[in-house]
């Protein structure tokens, strides 16, 4: 349940730079293939703002494991079997695709002052929610019975806060998720980029321990804590505008990468 209402909470909302700099549609196909070519055994190569360690996600028993059948598997000539030849191959090709990629990716510079202006221009996006609230489900049917009565009960909800009821009280409740209300309706903070406009509408306004009016989701009615927001130039935040970066800057060397996957560089 708590996997449902994140995701009626959430929302794939673009980079507010997405686009810009669109690459040609030959680019994109040719780029796509060889990351879903990739994507079968991950990344071998850590890139540079990978701080992780490879030898620290090695299980070193299974690899040893491993290095001895394989021993097995060659003294009995397996190895020149056809489709354990052709599979190399194909593994090696894809490990210098990788290799090459991490090149271009590897000159990708972050420029901290954009970073800091993403982060200060656009604070619905990138500020911390901490939210709860109390969901209230109704029939898919806006008409139906089941729909007026579950946006009744919502107001109901709404007009107990007014008087003083305790949020969290009446999520235990009233609240139809089941895992969030026997903690008040507490959600895990949530940035605003991954908020859904209907919901972040709401929410935006609201001064921490305020509560929203009615909500309409897809399947209820939500009535939402706004607990605290947190506007903090560091961890979630800035690690997102980064990733916007790196993808915008991915974008632009697309046509690169299409020119080398084609020899016409």
């Amino acid at each position: 349940m708590l996997t449902l209402m994140l995701s009626m909470l959430m929302a794939a909302t673009p980079d507010p730079d997405a686009g810009r700099a669109a690459p040609p549609a030959a680019a994109g196909s040719s780029v796509a293939a060889l990351l879903d070519r990739g994507a079968e055994v991950g990344r071998p190569f850590p890139a540079k703002h990978d701080a992780r360690s490879m030898a620290t996600q090695r299980n070193t028993g299974k690899a040893a494991s491993i290095q001895a059948l394989a021993a097995a598997a060659r003294r009995r000539g397996l190895d020149r079997a056809t489709d354990v030849v052709a599979a190399e191959a194909a593994f090696r090709d894809m490990l210098l695709a990788e290799k090459l990629m991490q090149t271009l990716t590897d000159t990708i510079v972050i420029d901290e002052a954009e970073v800091r202006s993403r982060f200060d221009r656009d604070p619905d996006r990138y500020d911390e929610f901490d939210i709860s609230h109390i969901f209230i489900p109704s029939g898919a049917d806006a008409r139906s019975d089941a729909d007026r009565n579950g946006a009744a009960r919502a107001r109901a909800v709404v007009a107990k806060l007014r008087q003083g009821s305790d949020f969290a009280a009446l999520a235990r409740e009233t609240s139809a998720d089941g895992t969030t209300a026997a903690d008040g309706g507490r959600l895990p903070l949530i940035l605003g980029a991954d908020i859904q406009p209907t919901f972040m509408a709401a929410i935006a306004p609201l001064k921490d321990g305020q509560i929203s009016d009615v909500v309409k989701g897809t399947d209820g009615y939500h009535v939402i804590r706004l607990n605290q927001r947190r506007h903090a130039y560091s961890g979630p935040a800035r690690d997102r505008i980064e990733r916007e970066i790196r993808t915008r800057e991915m974008e632009r060397l697309l046509p690169k990468v299409h020119a080398l996957a084609t020899g016409a560089e």
